[in-house]
C-alpha cells in the first residue's frame, strides 16, 4: 500500500514539473503567446479561453502556458475505423489539457466541451494534482 502511495506521488510530481522540463526537449513548442521570443515559442491560440484567463494573463503566466509535443495537432493515421479526425495532449503545471477533433456529423466523448471558435474540436481539462 505504501509503495503504491509513493509512486503514485512520484508520478504526479514529474508531471507537475513536466512543463517546465519541456524546454529542454527538441520535439516541444510551447504556446505562450510570445511569438517574439522565436521557436519554441508559439501563439497563444485558443488556450487562454479554455483556460478561462485573458491573454495578457496567459501571456505574463508561464505556469498557464501549454506546453505540447510538435506531433499533438497531427491528424491520427487508420486504425480508430475513423472515429477520431486528430487528437493531442498538452500541459501546463495544473492540467493535462486532452484535445480532439471528431468528423462533422459526429459527437465527443461525454464530459469533451467544444473548444471556443472552432466547430469539431473539443477539449477535456484533467488536473495534475
Amino acid at each position: 500500500m505504501r509503495l503504491r502511495a509513493a509512486l503514485a506521488g512520484l508520478f504526479t510530481a514529474l508531471l507537475v514539473a513536466f512543463p517546465a522540463a519541456a524546454r529542454e526537449f527538441n520535439n516541444w513548442h510551447i504556446h505562450s503567446g510570445l511569438t517574439e521570443l522565436g521557436a519554441p515559442h508559439r501563439s497563444a491560440a485558443f488556450f487562454p479561453a479554455l483556460l478561462g484567463v485573458d491573454l495578457a494573463t496567459y501571456k505574463a503566466s508561464p505556469a498557464l502556458w501549454a506546453y505540447c509535443p510538435d506531433a499533438t495537432d497531427k491528424a491520427l493515421v487508420g486504425g480508430d475505423g475513423g472515429r477520431q479526425g486528430a487528437a493531442g495532449v498538452c500541459m501546463n503545471e495544473m492540467y493535462v489539457i486532452h484535445l480532439l477533433t471528431v468528423p462533422s456529423g459526429q459527437t465527443p466523448p461525454t464530459g469533451w466541451t467544444l473548444v471556443p471558435g472552432l466547430t469539431n474540436t473539443y477539449y477535456l481539462l484533467s488536473a495534475t494534482g
